[in-house]
């Protein structure tokens, strides 16, 4: 789970656990385009979205992922502080 000072600055959570490949990666790159390091996303998946993570990194974005009881997998980005 991200540090606390990352939770008090979630948008609301964007459930995407319904949505068929690839709609959830596009859905979540075009939610963060322009994060800044103050802003954060965070998105419901059905599961730890892994092939996702080269394209946050190449972005110059930081996560963290968390998984939950029921298999699904909160995710937390923002953009990386300067």
């Amino acid at each position: 789970m991200p540090e606390d000072d990352w939770l008090a600055r979630a948008l609301p959570v964007e459930d995407l656990t319904g949505l068929e490949p690839p709609e959830p990666m596009l859905r979540i790159l075009l939610a963060c385009a322009g994060l800044t390091a103050e802003v954060v996303y965070c998105a419901r998946l059905p599961h730890a979205p892994r092939p996702l993570y080269p394209q946050l990194e190449a972005r110059g974005l930081e996560w963290r992922v968390g998984l939950c009881p029921d298999g699904t997998a909160l995710l937390w980005i923002r953009g990386r502080a300067r």
